[in-house]
C-alpha cells in the first residue's frame, strides 16, 4: 500500500507552496512533515484531504484516479478540530466500552471513573487530541493525517505515542505535522 503524489502544485500563482511535488508515502514508513511557521504544512495536509485546490494527480495503491476524500479510509485530525458535545462513547459510534478504554490506554488516556456519562467538551485539549488519536487508531483508516496533534503534549509523551501509533499502523499511511523535530527520530 502507498499514497503516490504525482506533480503535486499548490499555493497561488504568484506564491507557489509547493509546485511539481512528486512521491510515494509507504505504509508503515510514516512521512514528518516540518516547517517554520506558515510555509504551508497545514496546507499541504489539507490538499492531501481535497480541501485545498492543487493540480496533479494524488492516487492510493496502485488506483490511477484521483482519491475520494470523502472515503472513509481517509482521516484527518488537527488541534483546532471542534467535535460536538456529545458522550465520549457516542464519539466512537457506541462501540463496546471496553474496546473504547483499550485503545484509549494505547494514547496513555486514563479516562475517569464515570467516562461513560462525560462530555467530550469536559476534556482538556491534551486529553481530546488523545482521545482522537485513540479513536484514529481503533478505526484504522488507511490514510491518517495528524496535522500538530502533539502540540498540547511533552515532548517525551508525543514520542511514545507517536512509537506506538507508528507500532499500530504498519500497514496503514501516515503524515504528519509537527514543530516538535525530536518526532523525526521515531
Amino acid at each position: 500500500t502507498y499514497l503516490s503524489l504525482q506533480k503535486i502544485s499548490f499555493g497561488c500563482q504568484t506564491h507557489p507552496i509547493l509546485q511539481d511535488y512528486s512521491t510515494n508515502i509507504e505504509a508503515g514508513c510514516p512521512l514528518l512533515v516540518h516547517g517554520p511557521s506558515g510555509s504551508g504544512k497545514s496546507t499541504f495536509c489539507r490538499v492531501l484531504m481535497g480541501k485545498q485546490p492543487y493540480t496533479g494527480l494524488i492516487s492510493l495503491h496502485k488506483n490511477h484516479t484521483n482519491h475520494d476524500p470523502n472515503r472513509p479510509d481517509w482521516m484527518m485530525i488537527t488541534p483546532h478540530d471542534r467535535i460536538p458535545s456529545l458522550p465520549i462513547v457516542a464519539y466512537f459510534d457506541h462501540i463496546d466500552p471496553a474496546q473504547i478504554e483499550n485503545v484509549c490506554q494505547c494514547v496513555e488516556l486514563t479516562l475517569p471513573q464515570h467516562w461513560q456519562r462525560m462530555l467530550t467538551h469536559q476534556l482538556s485539549s491534551g486529553q481530546w487530541q488523545r482521545l482522537a488519536l485513540a479513536r484514529a487508531l481503533f478505526w484504522r483508516p488507511t490514510v491518517l493525517i495528524l496535522d500538530e496533534v502533539f502540540c498540547h503534549m511533552e515532548q517525551a509523551l508525543a514520542v511514545r505515542l507517536l512509537q506506538g501509533i507508528v507500532r499500530q499502523r504498519s500497514s496503514d499511511i501516515t503524515v504528519m505535522v509537527s514543530h516538535q523535530l525530536v518526532l523525526q527520530h521515531v
